[in-house]
């Protein structure tokens, strides 16, 4: 039998609602930049604030250095009597080994009270004065340890300071030359401080930043196939819905066609007939009526019970494939059609796609009995490795595939089995031809 191939195909609507991959991706991306910006920000904060506190303990440690480790081993008596020449030998070792850097004035108390006077200040118009103390200078006194704290340019005390912008004061107790507690106090260029603590966030800055940044490039791909996968099922749920709703309202147009066409009208013929010879005296009559009847109720629980087995399916599992197709075959021999099946498949075969094979085969057989007009029928039902193959061929009257004739409705319901084809890995052709039968042949994988 020569025919003219033809594959299935259907049109999908793209469906509503289904965001696409760009769109999702830069929805992922601008979240990640926001998060890595608010990252951003709070890194900037906390590693200044980890600068500054870096910074404040270098200054700490200078001050400790040239307060215990040089001003102290450089006092003598005469800086507590104002001795001009203790005073000129300590001012030389305050320019020449402390002064420098962010340190830029130093001060030196001996405590009176509430206050104490300046014994000793590289700016010498200080010296001599009493000043009274606030309570961070009283508690390094008091306690003994390093008190920092930003510098009250206001404050009498500071009034040469003016001229500096920021400074920091670093408290720290020291010896003097009678064992007596004296506290030193050294003043730093707040700015430099900071500088220094910048210094301390630029050097990882790049680090964080850098790696934040390879961070997210790395998950532009990662979120671009979770985008595609996302957006793939959702498309696959929307063309399962939609050939689920499609092949429902077909099947409730074939039944309604088929009780309609069928049942229904030999069901209202037979109760006008009935009624004809509800008041007949002849029992001839009565008899043929009655036994004429009889045949038509039995054919019409046949049609039925047919109709019964395409709403729902025989049990594949239980009955087998073969079986099922057996069943589907036997109205076209009772209608007097020569009907063959070659079904010689020894392997497991899953349940969908056992499913798909006896819609697929009732679909074809629907046609072949409502349009092809066919002698004979052969259904074939082969395993070759790994794939499952099913061909129904008939000797009907065919059709051409590339035109217009032909039932419109029973080559959608096979466009919509093709689609289920497809998304079991399958492939579904029709060939056909004018004059020439038609061939449906499936292969799905195993």
């Amino acid at each position: 039998m020569s025919a003219t191939p033809g594959e299935t195909s259907m049109a999908v609507a793209k469906p509503l609602g289904v965001p696409s991959v760009i769109g999702l991706v830069w929805r992922f991306a601008a979240a990640g930049l926001i998060a890595l910006g608010l990252v951003l920000l709070a890194s900037v904060a906390l590693s200044q604030s980890v600068g500054r506190d870096v910074a404040l303990d270098e200054a700490r440690r200078i001050a400790r250095l040239t307060g215990v480790g040089i001003v102290e081993p450089a006092l003598d008596a005469g800086i507590l009597t104002g001795d001009p020449a203790s005073l000129s030998s300590l001012n030389r070792t305050v320019v020449d080994a402390v002064l420098g850097g962010s340190l830029v004035r130093v001060k030196l108390w001996q405590p009176d009270g509430d206050g104490g006077t300046i014994l000793y200040s590289d700016e010498s118009r200080l010296i001599g004065e009493p000043h009274p103390w606030d309570d961070e200078k009283q508690a390094a006194i008091v306690s003994g340890d390093i008190v920092v704290e930003e510098s009250d340019l206001s404050s009498p005390e500071n009034r040469f300071e003016v001229s500096q912008s920021e400074l920091l004061e670093v408290y720290l107790p020291i010896d003097g030359p009678d064992g007596a507690p004296l506290l030193y106090e050294a003043y730093f260029d707040l700015r430099r401080v900071n500088e220094a603590g910048r210094r301390v966030w630029t050097a990882f800055a790049p680090l964080v930043i850098g790696g934040l940044l390879v961070l997210q490039l790395v998950q532009v791909p990662l979120a671009w196939s979770m985008a595609r996968r996302l957006r793939d099922g959702a498309v696959h749920r929307q063309q399962l819905l939609v050939r689920s709703l499609e092949s429902s309202a077909l099947e409730r147009r074939r039944i309604a066609a088929d009780l309609h066409d069928g049942v229904v009208q030999d069901l209202a013929g037979l109760s006008f007939e009935l009624s004809a010879v509800a008041s007949a005296e002849d029992p001839d009559r009565v008899r043929e009526t009655a036994e004429s009847a009889a045949a038509t109720l039995r054919a019409n629980v046949g049609a039925l019970r047919t109709l019964l087995v395409d709403i729902y399916p025989p049990d594949l599992d239980g009955q087998g494939l073969a079986s099922a197709l057996e069943d589907l075959l036997a109205r076209h021999r009772a209608a007097g059609r020569d009907v063959q099946l070659d079904a010689d498949v020894q392997v497991p075969i899953p349940r969908p796609t056992a499913e798909l094979v006896h819609r697929i085969a009732q679909e074809a057989l629907r046609n072949v009995d409502k349009h092809a007009a066919a002698g004979r029928v052969v259904v074939t039902l082969t395993a070759v490795d790994d794939r499952l193959r099913l061909r129904v061929d008939d000797d009907g009257s065919g059709f051409d595939p590339t035109g217009d004739d032909g039932d419109a409705e029973g080559h959608f319901g096979l466009r919509l089995l093709a689609d289920s084809a497809r998304e079991l890995g399958g492939l579904l052709t029709l060939s056909s031809g004018v004059g020439a039968g038609t061939a449906i042949e499936l292969e799905v994988p195993l």
